[in-house]
């Protein structure tokens, strides 16, 4: 029926006792049908590739290979209630493991409260019992009440241990806030110092250079030599060389920190940020120096001694 329909029909049919009943049983069955039934979701499960991997195993008769991939996807996914399922009717008849063929059935159970097979899984249950009594005598009852009781207590470590999991995965995020604020703080307390420019040597006086003695051409030679000689070229001195800053590299010792390495490089332990920011790929952490890892301290002072 369109979603028109109803507007459309006269308003005297809705205070009709029948017609009201059927109105109502529509309402029900599309809310119904908007849920996937237990065969939906089992037939889900069973279509996941590693599922699929398990069943070609059972199909080639490798029954021990298709128990360890329906047991190793319940290791990565306890969820899947289909694949407690199909490990239990291996375990139960090929294997008459009949002690894990109960846990299965029961976890199925549990995980598909509304499933359509429970009376045939009750009933697997029930044989499952009375063979593992005919297999233990005296001792099945007591077996299958040990049974029972661990299920339950797996069952609450279970949810134990999911709490934990998600107790921790808060702390984790509160870490990592409280991390993120201190960093901002340190940034926010780090004074502004003025990067320190090494100071040049000055320059001697040199005197300008005496221009070259030219020769005229009527000039003798012998007064040509004189006159050279009387006036000798000054050597000019050397001028010293400019030693700029230059990076080193550092090898971290134990107990070093960017405060400190600062201090020892450039004089203030409030530089150590320069460190920190040409070194960003080997420390993630700049409260916490990895031993052993060399560094690269930038732009140290000539007068520095690594």
């Amino acid at each position: 029926m369109k979603s028109g329909c109803l507007t459309s029909l006269p308003r005297s049919w809705l205070w009709l006792p029948g017609f009201r009943v059927l109105l109502l049983l529509l309402a029900v069955g599309a809310v119904a049908g908007c849920r996937p039934n237990v065969y939906e979701l089992d037939d889900h499960e069973l279509s996941d590739p590693s599922a699929a991997r398990a069943a070609a195993l059972e199909r080639a008769g490798d029954i021990d290979g298709a128990i360890a991939k329906y047991n190793e996807i319940l290791t990565e996914r306890p969820d899947m209630a289909r694949m407690h399922l199909a490990v239990a009717f291996l375990y139960d008849v090929p294997q008459g493991d009949y002690v894990r063929a109960l846990y299965h059935y029961q976890r199925y159970l549990e995980l598909r409260p509304q499933t359509e097979k429970r009376n045939f899984i009750e009933n697997r249950i029930e044989n499952a019992r009375q063979s593992l009594v005919a297999q233990y005598g005296r001792d099945a009852e007591t077996l299958l009440h040990e049974i029972d009781k661990l299920t339950v207590e797996k069952q609450e470590l279970r949810t134990a241990n999911q709490r934990l999991v998600t107790q921790l995965e808060e702390c984790r995020a509160k870490i990592a806030e409280i991390e993120e604020q201190l960093a901002a703080k340190r940034v926010e307390e780090a004074p502004e110092t003025a990067i320190p420019v090494p100071e040049m040597p000055a320059q001697p006086d040199v005197p300008p250079p005496l221009p070259p003695v030219v020769r005229e051409p009527d000039t003798p030679a012998s007064e040509y030599v004189a006159s050279r000689d009387a006036e000798p070229e000054t050597a000019l001195p050397d001028a010293p060389a400019t030693v700029a800053a230059r990076d080193i590299k550092y090898i971290i010792q134990e107990r070093d920190t960017l405060s400190a390495l600062a201090r020892r490089f450039y004089g203030d332990r409030y530089q150590w940020r320069r460190i920190y920011d040409a070194n960003r790929a080997r420390l993630p952490n700049p409260d916490v120096l990895p031993v052993g890892v060399t560094i690269v301290i930038p732009d140290v002072p000539p007068d520095v001694i690594p």
